[in-house]
């Protein structure tokens, strides 16, 4: 199996166990009632565990496997652009999401600007997270050999479109919710 194609299907492994974490997340969020066990918290390792090793081969394949084409990629469309800047962001925002909800735990009460930040980081990791599948499923999918045709392909990326956003719309709902109606107080 080549690089790219163990990098798309761990990519499909990762957003499988990552839909199971915003699920329960954004019950939690938006219920106040905690949704866990073991099988949410594995879903978490395993969705964090794919998104480094997913992180780690693209950069191998970005920049050491190019295989002898310029960096300026000659299929740059908005597609691509959208892939490149969101994951720019999630490499960003990961870390604040990591700690956006320690509080809980160590019962430490958040400051009104604690409450801003985070409100804004969480609900721009959503955007960044489900435009980044939208825009990446389809390119996984084909190069897995699951579709061939170019109609297919356009018919999966509208579903995922459609499908990312309103999960976007649950999620970011969900942490709006939480940190406006003192859920998180």
């Amino acid at each position: 199996m080549t690089l790219k194609k163990c990098n798309a299907l761990l990519t499909l492994i990762m957003v499988a166990a990552l839909l199971c974490h915003i699920g329960a997340m954004a019950i939690t969020l938006a219920t106040g009632c905690f949704i866990g066990g073991v099988f949410w918290k594995m879903m978490t390792h395993i969705a964090l565990l794919c998104f480094v090793l997913h992180v780690v081969i693209s950069i191998i394949m970005f920049f050491f496997r190019h295989d002898g084409r310029a960096l300026s990629y000659a299929r740059l469309n908005k597609k691509m652009v959208l892939q490149r800047v969101t994951a720019l962001l999630l490499l960003i925002l990961i870390h604040t999401h990591r700690h956006a909800y320690g509080f809980i735990l160590t019962g430490t009460p958040l400051t009104t600007g604690g409450i801003i930040f985070r409100l804004i980081t969480e609900c721009l990791l959503c955007g960044a997270v489900m435009c980044h599948i939208a825009a990446s499923f389809g390119n996984a999918i084909l190069t897995l050999g699951l579709v061939t045709s170019e109609k297919a392909l356009a018919r999966i990326d509208k579903v995922a479109y459609s499908l990312c956003a309103v999960l976007l719309v649950a999620a970011a709902g969900s942490v709006i919710i939480f940190f406006t109606k003192g859920l998180a107080v």
